[in-house]
């Protein structure tokens, strides 16, 4: 989870300050629930959940990777 945050901040970071971009917490948080979803959904791990499940009950979520 830690590296889906990192890496979420390390893409805002460089859009912020190679595109000009404004910071938005709300967009960066979005960025890393998406990379987390992703990798636990794509790692080979048993996520049964969605997307939408996920950013919604995180915690039931994690709960159910098997």
């Amino acid at each position: 989870m830690w590296l889906a945050v990192v890496t979420a901040l390390w893409i805002y970071r460089n859009k912020v300050i190679f595109d000009a971009g404004k910071v938005d917490e709300v967009e960066i948080f979005a960025i890393a629930q998406l990379h987390a979803w992703s990798w636990a959904k794509f790692s080979g791990l048993k996520l049964q959940g969605t997307f939408t499940k996920w950013c919604i009950h995180l915690i039931d979520c994690l709960r159910e990777i098997k």
